[in-house]
């Protein structure tokens, strides 16, 4: 790829990128370009730490963008890449400029999610969370607030988007290709979080809480030829909740 061999994100796109200000455009030639790092296996981080200031808020602008409800085809292909690069830095939690933004995404706080009921049966299993619960919230700081919770419900919102997509696809008729394709990695995404420690132990229980895999279960995309892909991705994913429920 010319614009890789060229190190165009080392050289321009990342040492011109400007927290608060950067567009759209700007942060998905990013992407596309660690995407590619990551598909040429060559090492995809560095060209991070020249500013690595920066990085929080780029994440930040990822994880806005990829709950966007933009369901145009031009739009679903930037959210597929937007999952594969999410998937990317979940599976660097090795790296600290990665891990440093994604553990608070899976963290015991995103239980805030959780109704109640639910909270208090999970506590009651594991008394020691609730310690650690109450720890969290006198640690939050008031003025913080409002972004800690859009973070810890971040993972949520983002599976009640994907189900939104996956339940507009229709049995028969026209097929969206590129719903299909996103449906795909989201399910490639939620099989490795479950497949790590850090990121599985904390949201396994809001996923099942979503009642994510029997929606999947229950879809149309299971029943169509073109979900053949989906449906064998769909029983990993089961076999994996099963597993470490």
């Amino acid at each position: 790829m010319m614009l890789e061999f060229s190190q165009y994100l080392e050289n321009y796109l990342w040492p011109h990128y400007k927290a608060g200000e950067a567009s759209q455009a700007h942060m998905m030639s990013i992407i596309v370009m660690i995407n590619e790092k990551f598909r040429e296996r060559v090492p995809a981080w560095q060209a991070f730490l020249k500013k690595p200031e920066h990085f929080p808020a780029f994440f930040e602008q990822v994880l806005r963008a990829s709950v966007d409800e933009d369901r145009t085809s031009s739009n679903m292909r930037e959210q597929t890449a937007l999952l594969l690069f999410l998937n990317h830095c979940f599976g660097s939690m090795e790296v600290q400029l990665c891990r440093d933004q994604v553990k608070r995404l899976v963290s015991l706080s995103m239980w805030i999610s959780l109704q109640e009921g639910r909270r208090n049966q999970e506590f009651k299993a594991v008394p020691k969370w609730r310690k650690y619960w109450r720890a969290i919230q006198k640690k939050d700081k008031p003025e913080l607030l409002e972004k800690l919770s859009w973070e810890r419900l971040y993972l949520q919102r983002l599976m009640i988007k994907f189900m939104r997509i996956l339940e507009s696809i229709p049995e028969t008729g026209d097929l969206d290709a590129h719903a299909v394709r996103y449906c795909e990695r989201f399910l490639e995404l939620m099989i490795d979080l479950e497949a790590l420690l850090p990121t599985r132990r904390f949201f396994n229980t809001v996923m099942d809480d979503c009642h994510l895999v029997v929606r999947s279960q229950m879809s149309a995309l299971t029943r169509r030829p073109e979900g053949q892909l989906f449906s064998q991705l769909l029983n990993i994913e089961k076999g994996r909740t099963l597993k470490y429920t």
